[in-house]
């Protein structure tokens, strides 16, 4: 519907599988299509770790990798129809592996400081990514729920899509 709206080339990948190849600027033009937006890093390793309801986990759902990700060992070197595997504990599928994740923040440090939900700065080169996916062959450490990743805001990769966060 958006593509067709906008005149903007069909992401890759079926209706069951997550959107990909997409840079960060079309992911938020697309998000602000659809009255969403991008998850700050904050929101999204929040919800990744489960809340205000967090199992102290390692992975997004399970300390076991296999019941929760698609990964180089498990995915067939391919992206997977999304909620085949475990959610988390707040239900949500997908958020370790098969795709990682734009996010909305600029790539800088950690704050010193303890903030509710803080963006990072307001310019930078390269975008936050988060969730590691199905082509990681390090995944025991690339799809920890803690692992941050970036590219430049342009790039447009296989393995790279969007998760949206409803505007409230």
């Amino acid at each position: 519907m958006y593509c067709k709206a906008t005149g903007k080339p069909e992401p890759l990948g079926a209706d069951s599988l997550p959107a990909n190849n997409i840079s960060w600027y079309e992911a938020k033009e697309f998000a602000e299509w659809a009255g969403c937006r991008l998850p700050t890093e904050a929101e999204w390793e929040y919800a990744a770790r489960g809340g205000n309801k967090n199992k102290k986990t390692l992975y997004s759902g399970s300390n076991y990798i296999d019941e929760v990700a698609w990964f180089s060992e498990n995915s067939n070197s391919s992206a997977h129809p999304v909620g085949k595997l475990k959610p988390n504990v707040l239900g949500i599928y997908d958020m370790t592996g098969n795709v990682w994740e734009w996010c909305f923040d600029w790539l800088s440090d950690y704050s010193e400081t303890s903030d509710i939900n803080p963006t990072g700065r307001s310019t930078g080169t390269r975008k936050v990514k988060r969730g590691g996916s199905f082509s990681e062959t390090n995944f025991e450490s690339d799809l920890r729920v803690t692992y941050r990743g970036s590219e430049p805001a342009d790039t447009r990769l296989y393995n790279l899509g969007i998760r949206l966060v409803k505007k409230q």
